[in-house]
């Protein structure tokens, strides 16, 4: 039998592996012992013993190296031998990779697309990727300006009169300090917020996208219109969500 195991040769059946593309993730070695003698080295053998690789629909064989830099996500790993009876057996081990941590210091107004999307609550996130195909289905070239920002830019925007609170939904996060906005502040790449976004509509399109989808427009408020913001929660709730997010 060839077993998964750790450098004192005992059995292991499942570990968590830090995910490698992160700069100071600590080192971890498992090898097999049993068929081949185990010199200590990671296991990346892509010969007897094979190592197949399964997640959900997604087989194949993968260097260990390679499973835990790239791809979070619960694996199963299976040892297979081919013995002299020319019966096959394996060993098992579930393998949970943690997904890479992300980077989110910096101007977040300048974050790619995907990383504004990844910016925002998890819940509110498909409602925002659908305004945004629906508007470019109209012709439309639409953008996250904003999705998360910091309460800092918040403080900023607050003493340019860019908005009238100091805490938004766009300042939200999880107890852990990772972003998780329920605002979302969207352009259209050409125009921005100038006259001609009006004039062609844009800003009637991106509200009516966004009630159809239940969402808060800021184009809607009368006291401080707000045309390029969308929400998933009502304003009553904004002081619950400032609780929420630690701040």
């Amino acid at each position: 039998m060839a077993n998964f195991c750790n450098l004192k040769e005992e059995r292991i059946t499942e570990v968590t592996l830090p995910n490698l593309m992160d700069k100071g993730s600590p080192h971890l070695t498992i090898g097999l012992w049993g068929f081949l003698d185990f010199d200590g080295k990671e296991l990346q053998i892509l010969r007897p013993p094979y190592v197949n690789v399964s997640k959900g629909a997604i087989k194949g064989k993968v260097r260990l190296y390679d499973l835990s830099s790239y791809h979070p996500g619960t694996w199963t790993l299976e040892a297979v031998v081919q013995g002299a009876d020319n019966l096959v057996t394996w060993d098992k081990l579930t393998v949970y990779v943690r997904a890479r941590k992300e980077d989110w210091s910096g101007d977040s107004s300048q974050w790619s697309q995907e990383k504004k999307l990844s910016s925002l609550d998890p819940l509110f996130r498909p409602a925002v990727s659908a305004v945004l195909a629906a508007l470019r289905d109209q012709g439309f070239q639409p953008k996250i300006f904003f999705g998360w920002r910091s309460v800092a830019v918040q403080h900023q925007l607050f003493l340019q009169g860019r908005t009238k609170v100091q805490f938004s939904f766009h300042n939200a996060q999880r107890p852990d300090g990772t972003p998780n906005a329920y605002a979302a502040d969207i352009v259209d790449s050409r125009w921005g917020w100038t006259d001609a976004a009006q004039q062609n509509g844009f800003w009637d399109a991106l509200g009516a996208e966004a009630r159809e989808r239940g969402l808060v427009w800021g184009g809607d408020w009368t006291s401080f219109r707000d045309v390029a913001h969308i929400q998933s929660r009502q304003n009553s709730e904004l002081a619950a969500t400032k609780r929420e997010s630690g701040l």
